[in-house]
């Protein structure tokens, strides 16, 4: 597998190109936010990659700006915590995807090639 495809199983999604990396089912997510051990290295991450980023999940704010332009890893993060539920990440990076598209895109939007990905502005919890 190759090193910078991390988030195809690092931040599991419903309909990913990787059908191998997909959540199937409901019992899916279940199964894995029932895992202390995998919810807790999870939620790290999604600290990490936020503080990479350049945000502070926890404060909701910009701590410098080093956006990466990688629209589809953040879709896939948003989308994620959006299937398990993590209300307090989710509203935190979808701020920041609104930040990104306000300050870095000027209302553009976010892509992956050709698809669109603007669905993670409008997502809204509980599903």
């Amino acid at each position: 597998m190759a090193p910078n495809h991390f988030d195809w199983w690092q931040f599991p999604i419903d309909d990913g190109s990787r059908p191998e990396f997909n959540l199937k089912s409901e019992s899916d997510v279940e199964l894995l936010k029932n895992d202390p051990v995998w919810l807790s290295r999870y939620l790290e991450s999604v600290l990490i990659i936020a503080k990479s980023w350049g945000w502070d999940i926890e404060k909701k704010c910009p701590l410098k700006d080093t956006w990466d332009g990688k629209d589809v890893r953040l879709a896939k993060i948003i989308r994620s915590l959006w299937l398990f539920q993590i209300v307090d990440y989710f509203e935190s990076m979808q701020m920041y995807a609104k930040y990104v598209n306000e300050t870095k895109y000027s209302d553009r939007g976010f892509f992956y090639g050709s698809v669109c990905l603007d669905e993670i502005l409008y997502m809204t919890l509980p599903r």
